[in-house]
């Protein structure tokens, strides 16, 4: 059986029109960015090349399943190897600003099939897209990109706007290491970081209504709704024709396991 993540299951509680509630499941899967732009060294060798936080060293997974990462957080990226020669590559975070974060140079040795880096960034780190870029020999091999969600709830509180700015406005003076990487730009060809700092500085100060659709659009580029289900075991479902009962996907938390029942054998002996 297979244990790669697959998804996340949202449960809402909606009230009917009748007045009665009931509980409507939702999947929504992640969209894969991993790609091997170009085939030689160390692509050929790479299987999987990801982002996430809290990682579990002994069993090679990402406790956060979801890889749901926020400002505050310390992006892990690991990469899976397939037997082969050993390399040099080059890994290099880039922000939504164009700003690259760090970069640093390993081995992946011939034997080697994981590896894994936690960059020391200061916080906190700019919310959307971000990129990280493999290099063999000066040249892009292999990228993948993660989300870093703008934080909107802080401390158990909805932000305000004195925290808005320090939270989700990028570390200070745009800087996430002691060292500067901006003579690296034109080997990824990238815009001046100016002008789009100053835009996300801007909508880093955003609240209420502003930021939850800030969030919810950058939601929508990393995530897809794989399908929604309706728990109407309690009700003739009549209000909700158009979906389906809960029970009746596999998905769902309400399908039945039969690994789960408990029965008396037939051939029980007295």
């Amino acid at each position: 059986m297979s244990e790669e993540f697959k998804g996340i299951i949202i449960t809402l509680e909606t009230r009917l029109e009748s007045g009665e509630k009931e509980t409507i499941e939702g999947l929504f899967t992640p969209q894969q960015w991993q790609k091997i732009v170009n085939p030689i060294g160390p692509a050929g060798r790479l299987l999987s090349m990801q982002v996430g936080s809290e990682y579990d060293a002994k069993e090679q997974v990402f406790r956060n399943y979801g890889k749901l990462l926020g400002t505050l957080d310390e992006p892990i990226i690991l990469m899976k190897w397939g037997e082969g020669d050993p390399y040099t590559i080059t890994i290099t975070w880039i922000d939504p600003t164009n700003q690259i974060a760090a970069s640093f140079d390993t081995t992946v040795e011939s034997d080697c099939d994981e590896m894994h880096h936690k960059p020391e960034f200061n916080k906190p780190l700019r919310p959307g897209k971000w990129t990280v870029k493999m290099l063999y020999q000066w040249m892009v091999v292999a990228e993948t990109n993660f989300l870093i969600v703008p934080l909107s709830i802080k401390n158990g509180q909805r932000i305000t706007e004195e925290d808005a700015e320090p939270t989700n406005s990028g570390p200070p003076r745009n800087s996430y290491v002691d060292r500067d990487f901006t003579s690296m730009k034109t080997i990824f060809q990238l815009a001046d970081s100016e002008s789009i700092v100053e835009l996300a500085n801007e909508k880093g100060k955003t609240t209420g209504a502003e930021l939850h659709s800030w969030v919810d659009e950058l939601v929508g580029t990393f995530w897809i709704m794989g399908g929604f289900c309706m728990d109407i075991e309690k009700t003739n479902g009549a209000e909700c024709r158009g979906l389906t009962k809960c029970s009746d996907v596999h998905w769902s938390t309400k399908f039945p396991d039969p690994k789960s029942d408990i029965s008396i054998p037939r051939n029980r002996r007295s």
